[in-house]
């Protein structure tokens, strides 16, 4: 089988053989391994491998893409041959620019390999069952946790993804993943809507913070183990009501995904479709916020998916806006310095978006704990959301519902509550932020084509909006 940059030659010479003017195409490779706990036990889940060509071809004043989930030669000639048919039907467009070759664009393999572990690369089950071993002997250790059902996942990953065009760049990027997450619940015939979220992720396995994720567990699972839970709206005449919130790092990642998908796409603010279109220098959030995407921190992807070299971005600063994402073409159009975030080909109409956003917080660092110590008003206190959506991107409005453990903190007492929906405008949002905890580096490993990970704090925002509670009955 060809390597990554063979197979990468063989595509550009064949497309250029068949009438493509340009060519530019990235090749994907990725190995993992996923061990699941269910009630306890580990069961084992057959490691999966997966492969991927993406690929942009300019004929005739004209661009196409395409892409194959394999790297079979008589699939890709195939592939080739049916977007080249297919280019006349293409509209005239303004052209994305292939990237030029620059042998000292990266300083070398210590950049490519910064978010590369051996020993993770090498998928051991071992690995695996020994975390989640470490997290059952942790729990027992808790008399919150000895008696309580807990399922999960240890995922692990590795892979390679390559670029190359018809300039005669060739780049490739090694990376590595392991991620540990658990939910835990009582007897489900007893208490069947209280539940507990933690996880812990890292590019390398043996970083995985099992004490923190067990830990986690233990003191939410206390907080509710045998208490009453009450439903925050039950009595009200109205289903909208507004509280203090402790946002945790795993409750906001999904939110902030949506935000950084829509607000920050540098094709939406071109169009207007964004909630920051025409607010570049403005300030759009609290003067305490500071949001930069980090491609090369952590686990880094060192090229976007034109071949341009990442950096990091401001995106905003102290509450002003500096800049959104782009590529070559949104940058063209837009007059702006490309910032490298084009996306695969086949993903170039959706826009450029940032990759490893970093969100931070003019503060000093507080524990949840101290953030709740500190709670002057009724504040409800988030360990994940789930079902969030953007119905208005134009506002940046999200919506959603809390998700494995929510509590009300109220005179120093810590509740638990049914779940409760909410819908906020999230800029808005982020212009009330109090204070936050430390960063939180959060991500899956069982992301195929590499991880991205979010790094947040802990939120403590006023006056988040929610529209009513859930229960079983409802």
């Amino acid at each position: 089988m060809k390597t990554g940059t063979e197979y990468l030659d063989w595509v550009v010479k064949i497309a250029r053989s068949m009438g493509a003017k340009k060519v530019e195409a990235v090749v994907s490779r990725q190995s993992s391994l996923l061990k699941r706990v269910w009630y306890g036990k580990i069961h084992q889940n057959p490691a999966g491998d997966s492969y991927g060509l993406n690929l942009g071809l300019i004929k005739d004043g004209r661009y196409i893409t395409g892409g194959i989930s394999t790297l079979d030669e008589r699939n890709t000639e195939q592939l080739i041959e049916k977007l080249l048919s297919e280019v006349p039907h293409m509209p005239e467009t303004d052209l994305p620019e292939l990237s030029l070759k620059f042998p000292d664009r990266f300083p070398g393999e210590e950049i490519l390999l910064t978010g590369y572990d051996e020993r993770t690369a090498a998928l051991n089950s071992k690995d695996a069952v020994r975390k989640l071993s470490e997290l059952k002997e942790y729990l027992q250790e808790f008399e919150a946790t000895k008696d309580i059902v807990w399922s999960g996942k240890m995922a692990m990953s590795e892979g390679e993804v390559w670029f190359g065009n018809s300039n005669d760049v060739r780049l490739r990027h090694a990376y590595t993943g392991s991620f540990l997450n658990c939910y835990a619940f009582p007897n489900p015939y007893e208490e069947p809507e209280m539940s507990t979220y933690s996880a812990s992720g890292h590019f390398v396995v043996d970083k995985i913070d099992v004490g923190k994720v067990a830990w986690e567990l233990a003191f939410k699972t206390a907080f509710q183990k045998g208490k009453k839970r009450i439903n925050l709206f039950e009595g009200r005449n109205s289903a909208e009501a507004e509280f203090d919130v402790i946002m945790e790092p795993y409750a906001l990642a999904p939110i902030i995904g949506w935000v950084s998908m829509f607000s920050f796409n540098g094709l939406n603010y071109l169009r207007g479709s964004s909630a920051l279109s025409g607010r570049m220098g403005q300030i759009v959030t609290g003067a305490n916020i500071s949001i930069i995407d980090e491609p090369l921190r952590f686990s880094p992807s060192p090229f976007d998916g034109e071949g341009y070299p990442k950096k990091s971005i401001a995106l905003i600063d102290k509450g002003v806006l500096k800049a959104v994402a782009t590529d070559s073409t949104i940058a063209r159009m837009l007059g702006t310095p490309n910032t490298a975030h084009a996306s695969l080909p086949t993903g170039k109409s959706g826009g450029a978006m940032p990759s490893q956003i970093s969100l931070m917080v003019d503060c000093q660092p507080l524990s949840i704990g101290e953030m709740v110590d500190r709670c002057m008003l009724p504040t409800i206190w988030i360990t994940k959301t789930h079902y969030i959506a953007m119905p208005h991107i134009q506002s940046a409005e999200v919506t959603g519902t809390t998700q494995h453990g929510v509590f009300l903190i109220d005179k120093g007492k810590i509740t638990p509550i049914y779940n409760l929906r909410f819908k906020q405008k999230m800029f808005e949002a982020l212009s009330r932020v109090e204070t936050a905890g430390p960063q939180l580096v959060v991500y899956d490993a069982w992301d195929e084509g590499g991880t991205s990970p979010f790094f947040l704090p802990a939120l403590k925002i006023k006056d988040f909006k929610f529209l009513g509670g859930t229960t079983l009955e409802n």
